[in-house]
């Protein structure tokens, strides 16, 4: 009983997993969409992530050089539950790269290309729920205050789902605050200039939340809390997600 609960204080002041002051490892998302964290040479990540539908995307992500990351995904719905599972048309690849390493007065900048979406995927559409990012740039600064690091994300986007006549540049914003040690809160919105699609969403930007629990070193929890705003007109509420990351190095 005594060695258990010194397991437990010790491990409160313990590095950890992506969320918290005592993060040791970078989010690559704010919650959709990509900021400019990057892994770490020599690591690789294994991340799944729940949605509607009985969906369930995996990605696996490796960094064989400094600054320059590598993803695999692939996605489907009624994996979990009863039904024919639907699976994306192609599996997702996303490149990352570095440009420009955080210093006091400059952000993060990460240039990069992603065709993987979020949500199910709309076979009569030929898309995601959520767009892909596409061809890319994002920011990423981080600051230190009261309550504990707090980080703020930008990105703009190119995303190549929608017919070439519909296809319109992206902006995103996101911050990701800390809670102490283990715990982070994150919010993302997503102005989906983008996603004007009448049988998906009405013209509404997508905002969503989350909350992030480093429950171990190379293990992160994260439970979304999405489509706050109603963009999306399939749910008549805003839905959750849940999903994990594992990092460890090779």
């Amino acid at each position: 009983m005594l060695i258990n609960l010194l397991i437990i204080f010790i491990s409160q002041f313990a590095v950890s997993g992506t969320a918290g002051d005592k993060a040791i490892f970078e989010p690559r998302y704010i919650i959709d969409m990509p900021n400019a964290g990057i892994l770490k040479e020599k690591h690789i990540n294994f991340s799944a992530l729940a949605y509607t539908d009985g969906g369930v995307m995996l990605d696996f992500t490796a960094a064989f050089f400094t600054n320059f990351n590598i993803s695999m995904s692939y996605g489907a719905s009624r994996v979990i539950g009863s039904g024919t599972p639907v699976g994306q048309r192609f599996p997702g690849i996303s490149l990352k790269y570095r440009l420009i390493n955080e210093k006091v007065a400059i952000p993060a900048i990460t240039v990069g290309v992603s065709n993987q979406g979020r949500g199910n995927w709309l076979e009569g559409l030929n898309r995601f729920e959520t767009l892909s990012p596409g061809a890319y740039i994002a920011l990423s600064k981080n600051f230190n205050w009261g309550l504990g690091d707090v980080s703020f994300h930008g990105g703009l986007g190119y995303s190549f789902e929608p017919n070439a006549d519909k296809r319109l540049p992206n902006l995103w914003i996101g911050a990701e605050q800390n809670i102490g040690n283990k715990f982070a809160l994150v919010s993302e919105l997503n102005l989906m200039i983008d996603n004007r699609i009448s049988e998906v969403s009405s013209n509404i930007p997508l905002l969503n939340l989350g909350v992030k629990w480093s429950a171990a070193e190379d293990l992160t929890l994260q439970l979304q809390f999405r489509d706050i705003l109603g963009s999306y007109k399939q749910y008549n509420e805003f839905t959750r997600y849940f999903g994990f990351d594992f990092v460890t190095p090779f």
